[in-house]
């Protein structure tokens, strides 16, 4: 046998050739599958993550507009006064001029930064949860005394949502409206709705009692960072009733 022939016998067959590229395809084809469901399982954790943190900044929001809502009175862009310094439900769209949507809940808070005292503004913020488009809105506005619409700042917190409500505690028991009269807050708040994912959630908002007795004025005051954090997990103070099962937010 030359050594020629002897060379040619090296090479590999054509079944051993459709063997290694069939073996070849079939880890191509599992890569592919593998790195496809990481990018899925990326992707969705991403967004589940995002969903998680607007609930958590809608919840952190409005406690933190409950907790510093102060009694004083304000004004609509037309002038009217509402002389009530929170209102919720639907005494917080029969008494104040109509708003495009829903208007879940209005009130006056403390705590709007204002480092320096730069601008002409107090630290007063006109703050309202409106239900717009299956969207919950936060509308804010620096000046309690909003001279013109325009003037308002609007956040989407949740998108999506179905059949949402909010009620309040009075004490005794769980009421779809509320109004400032005898106590600036009620003991309690629950907002529930439906979310587009997760289905059916109620948030419970507890309020400790509230410090502002007199009604506070639209001039500096101050700032809400030097006073002392409300510590909710604290025991309600005794009168003070709470729904089952509610101690905390």
């Amino acid at each position: 046998m030359s050594f020629r022939d002897k060379h040619a016998q090296k090479g590999l067959t054509l079944a051993e050739v459709m063997i290694a590229l069939f073996v070849f395809s079939m880890v191509a084809a599992a890569s592919v599958v593998v790195m496809r469901v990481s990018i899925e399982g990326r992707d969705q954790l991403a967004q589940t993550s995002g969903d998680v943190q607007q609930i958590s900044l809608m919840r952190a929001l409005l406690r933190s507009d409950l907790h510093q809502a102060v009694n004083r009175q304000t004004r609509d862009p037309f002038g009217t006064e509402i002389v009530e310094a929170v209102l919720g439900g639907r005494f917080a769209n029969d008494n104040v001029r109509a708003v495009d949507g829903e208007r879940l809940l209005l009130l006056v808070r403390q705590g709007n930064l204002n480092p320096g005292y730069v601008a002409a503004r107090s630290d007063l913020q006109y703050v309202e949860y409106v239900v717009r488009d299956k969207q919950l809105l936060r509308r804010s506005a620096n000046y309690p005394d909003r001279a013109n619409e325009d003037s308002i700042n609007e956040r989407v917190l949740l998108r999506g949502l179905e059949e949402v409500e909010i009620e309040f505690f009075d004490g005794r028991n769980w009421v779809d409206e509320f109004i400032s009269q005898r106590q600036l807050l009620p003991a309690a708040v629950s907002l529930f709705f439906i979310h587009p994912k997760y289905g059916e959630m109620r948030q419970v908002f507890y309020i400790p009692p509230q410090s502002q007795a007199e009604e506070v004025q639209g001039s500096a005051s101050r700032p809400a960072s030097a006073e002392e954090p409300p510590n909710p997990e604290e025991t309600p103070p005794a009168g003070r009733n709470l729904p089952d099962g509610l101690g905390s937010n």
